[in-house]
């Protein structure tokens, strides 16, 4: 018995131990507790920043707690480029250079700010190592900020451009002299920058290969190149947009759905506003056939399609083709190209009896809240004679004089109602929309009956505004749009300034709001982020970063707003 008893306790130790050596194989936090939300922080660094003669042939790094090492790796980069490889020693990460540094260079290592800890906290800036491999430390900074609702992970890539053509620079095979990535805040800072001209743009890459993938990554341009000296800094301020779409839709394919109408198919989304009869042709397969085109529109089926409708039924014997002339645009103005814009079809024996109806309207009956700028758009399910104008009436309680209106045509089957006066604040109005009697382009009549939508506006009453004047040595010959911006980046309000730089914002619902003006070069009235290749500058702009309290029923009046 007394000899089992011990061999129970040895094996009971055997356990015990084997759990002692688990733990210690694989060290963690400790469990229980607060969760932990501290972001990371480099605690040592080897050699020290500012290092001169640096002839080592590694770096380290330590962290303050385990980190994922595998988003480390990711986020390591180094400039002027030069080989690496990465080794882990708990929270010590050492970088071994694989290739000599070149002589009397200065190196600039940093971390981007999309690595984490094992509890998936980022840093809250981005990490940079200096240090020259001869006797002197190039000084040359570069600072600024990326304005954006998410700026973590973007990177700013700066180029080198002094004697070299900088026209002939094209990011999408061009890896930048440095690049760094930025943090929550937005701030980014180049250092130890050599004499030289420097061009920079705000890439979100996506692959994170130090390349601008084109149509994937976002961007933005840097609104001027930077003179830098040894010694000096430069601010810079910088937007970036969404992936330049440079890819001109095609026509995918045409059928025939009834023996008057035909569907095509693009491969992309088609801006309305470019749908035109007249850029469309019909023929037969040996071109001694036209027939004439009634009428264009986007499709119910989606975007991508448009629905042709021609003046007479095509026999179905016949090859036809639709061709697509180069007016047809995408949603963000890249036109069809002379090739693949022509697809060849036949006919059905099917009639056209499509009979026309609305399929959208602005809103339901009896809608409260409604902006008292708003403009009320209307579709139907198919293309109608544009004779209409004289059906829809806007007006207030009964009794009361109809408030004259725009109608606009988007293209066959969509109007768009804008009337010419703002409406009372927090009152009934009601739209009625006679549709007795109205034709589509088909010839089919709809039923007679009255769409009538009640709706009340929001009351703005308790709304403020803010007045003011922008003063400055380039406010001359240009123009210049001015933005309040709310302090949740949700709403924009945009005014354009004066050429006495006034400017003006109406009923602006309470709140704290901040200002920026930019200079409107392509009279797009929006921001322009430049483009990577041919270059093109961004738009100038300015950022004003004082918070302004718009409180109800008040007026904040006679700011005076100096441009640098």
């Amino acid at each position: 018995m007394a000899s089992f008893d011990k061999v129970k306790k040895i094996i009971v130790r055997f356990i015990i131990l084997i759990f002692i050596i688990s733990g210690c194989a694989n060290p963690q936090a400790p469990s229980g507790g607060p969760p932990d939300k501290t972001p990371p922080i480099i605690t040592e660094q080897e050699p020290a920043k500012g290092t001169l003669n640096f002839s080592g042939k590694a770096v380290t790094i330590n962290f303050n707690k385990y980190m994922d090492k595998n988003k480390v790796n990711e986020n390591v980069f180094i400039s002027p480029d030069v080989p690496f490889s990465l080794d882990w020693s708990g929270k010590e990460l050492e970088i071994e250079f694989t290739d000599t540094l070149s002589a009397n260079t200065t190196y600039s290592l940093t971390l981007g700010t999309e690595y984490t800890d094992l509890h998936q906290n980022k840093p809250a800036e981005a990490f940079s190592m200096i240090f020259s491999t001869g006797n002197t430390l190039d000084s040359g900074i570069i600072k600024g900020r990326l304005y954006d609702k998410e700026p973590s992970g973007v990177f700013i890539f700066c180029y080198k451009i002094d004697g070299i053509n900088p026209d002939t620079l094209n990011p999408t095979h061009t890896k930048p002299y440095s690049r760094i990535q930025v943090g929550t805040s937005g701030n980014f800072e180049f250092h130890a920058l050599k004499d030289g001209l420097y061009r920079l743009i705000a890439v979100r890459d996506k692959f994170k290969d130090g390349i601008y993938d084109n149509g994937m990554d976002d961007f933005g341009a840097c609104g001027w190149d930077i003179n830098l000296r040894q010694d000096s800094s430069e601010y810079i301020s910088m937007k970036i947009g969404p992936a330049i779409d440079q890819i001109a839709p095609i026509l995918n394919g045409a059928e025939a759905i009834s023996n008057r109408r035909i569907l095509l198919e693009f491969s992309e989304p088609i801006d309305t506003l470019s749908i035109d009869t007249t850029l469309f042709i019909i023929s037969d397969s040996l071109n001694r056939l036209n027939t004439g085109i009634i009428s264009a529109n986007i499709s119910t089926k989606g975007a991508n399609y448009i629905e042709l409708l021609s003046n007479n039924e095509l026999d179905t014997a016949t090859k036809w083709f639709v061709k697509v002339k180069t007016g047809i645009k995408d949603t963000v103005g890249n036109s069809i190209p002379d090739t693949n814009n022509k697809s060849y079809f036949y006919s059905i024996d099917e009639k056209d009896t499509l009979l026309p109806k609305i399929i959208y309207s602005p809103f339901k009956d009896s809608t409260f809240s409604i902006n008292p700028e708003q403009t009320f758009d209307f579709i139907f399910n198919c293309a109608i004679e544009r004779n209409i104008a004289d059906k829809i009436r806007i007006h207030m309680p009964e009794g009361s004089k109809d408030i004259p209106f725009d109608l606009t045509w988007k293209d066959g089957n969509h109007i768009s109602v804008k009337p010419k006066q703002v409406l009372v604040s927090d009152n009934w109005y009601t739209l009625t929309f006679d549709l007795s009697g109205i034709k589509s382009t088909n010839g089919y009549i709809m039923k007679d009956s009255t769409l009538k939508l009640r709706f009340k506006t929001k009351d703005i009453r308790s709304f403020g505004g803010i007045t003011g004047t922008i003063k400055g040595n380039e406010l001359k010959n240009e123009k210049y749009i001015i933005n309040l911006i709310s302090k949740d980046k949700i709403q924009y309000y945009t005014s354009q300034i004066e050429n006495d730089g006034k400017w003006e914002f109406k009923n602006i619902p309470p709140g704290f709001y901040t200002l920026e003006v930019y200079v409107d070069k392509d009279n797009s009235g929006k921001h322009s982020f430049g483009k990577p290749f041919p270059f093109i500058y961004s738009e100038k702009f300015y950022v004003f970063e004082k918070e302004y309290e718009i409180k109800p029923r008040w007026k904040v009046e006679d700011l005076i707003l100096t441009l640098p």
